[in-house]
């Protein structure tokens, strides 16, 4: 084989293999997540945040059904969720961001969490599946006194 060969092959397999790499950086198929409880955990609070998710609703408990804020939620893709803001019952929380729009890619997915990009200010966090509600809503009572 010729050196002009060599180096058309060498390039064809690199640039396969990048686009393979890039293909496959997120995750396809995160309907497994669609639906359910989650919690997250900010880097530094003692706060554990309980998410509750339907396929159009989505409320997020900083004390189990008396602090939260519930968003309505679109899949507008597979992996990727809009939520608009539309109720607040918590005083740490201000009336003024119902109407606010966030959009997430969910970046990483296992079967015990997901890692998320907010996509405007790209903000990233991790997401856990709920093993013990019971405990967390104990954690959250005790942390919010």
């Amino acid at each position: 084989m010729n050196i002009k060969k060599s180096f058309l092959l060498i390039i064809f397999l690199f640039s396969s293999q990048s686009y393979s790499i890039n293909k496959n950086m997120f995750p396809e198929d995160c309907s497994s997540i669609h639906n359910g409880l989650f919690y997250l955990s900010h880097k530094g609070s003692v706060w554990k945040i309980i998410i509750e998710r339907s396929d159009k609703i989505q409320k997020a408990h900083r004390v189990y059904n008396k602090f939260y804020y519930t968003k309505k939620i679109t899949w507008v893709q597979s992996c990727i969720i809009t939520g608009t803001i539309t109720e607040v019952n918590d005083p740490f929380l201000n009336q003024s961001i119902i109407g606010e729009k966030e959009t997430y890619r969910i970046t990483h997915l296992t079967k015990d969490y997901y890692d998320y990009e907010e996509l405007s200010t790209h903000d990233v966090g991790k997401v856990y599946r709920v093993k013990n509600l019971e405990e967390l809503i104990s954690d959250q009572i005790q942390n919010n006194q």
